[in-house]
């Protein structure tokens, strides 16, 4: 059998309480993908999973950011590939690292996790994987990154869109977690 171990504060509480369902989406044939008043502060993290999104023509699927459910368009993100750094603020993160998800094909698929989403005066952090087909051959990017959110506020929701204003196919799904305070 197995062996379970907990942790318990003083309290009772227990070191990290469950991970709760807080959406599921399927997709459908819309140019944003959006979730915005979906976080709040009885989570310390968030969990994202995407499988199988496609866009209606090749493109490079990014996402932003709302707080207070309105999305943040500003220059707020800095995104890095793991083991670098950026300087250069961005007005979104992408989802791939400059190639594009090839329609016809496969899609993109990843998993997101974000970091102290309640901190209003702190830097927020994504850290995010991301498989997809680039080419038809088929080739396929796999891309780690961990990139930061410097925007003042705690961070309500996301958009998901395509940069290069495709709509999204309906296929596919994002489930959002939160992970509870503990």
């Amino acid at each position: 059998g197995a062996i379970v171990i907990a942790y318990q504060r003083a309290s009772g509480l227990g070191i990290r309480q469950a991970k709760v369902l807080l959406a599921s989406i399927p997709m459908t044939a819309v140019a944003n993908i959006d979730s915005l008043t979906t976080f709040n502060s009885s989570y310390d993290e968030i969990e994202i999973y995407g499988n199988g999104l496609m866009p209606s023509a090749t493109d490079t699927l990014a996402f932003r950011f709302a707080i207070g459910g309105v999305v943040d368009t500003a220059s707020n993100y800095y995104e890095n590939l793991i083991n670098s750094n950026s300087a250069t603020s961005t007005t979104s993160m992408r989802l791939g690292s400059g190639a594009t998800v090839l329609n016809p094909g496969r899609g993109v698929s990843f998993h997101i996790t974000l970091l102290n989403i309640n901190g209003s005066a702190t830097m927020k952090v994504a850290d995010y994987s991301v498989t997809y087909q680039s080419a038809a051959t088929p080739t396929f990017t796999n891309a780690t990154f961990a990139s930061t959110y410097v925007a003042t506020g705690a961070i309500s929701g996301i958009r998901f869109f395509w940069t290069g204003a495709s709509n999204f196919v309906a296929s596919g799904q994002i489930l959002i977690y939160g992970i509870k305070n503990s």
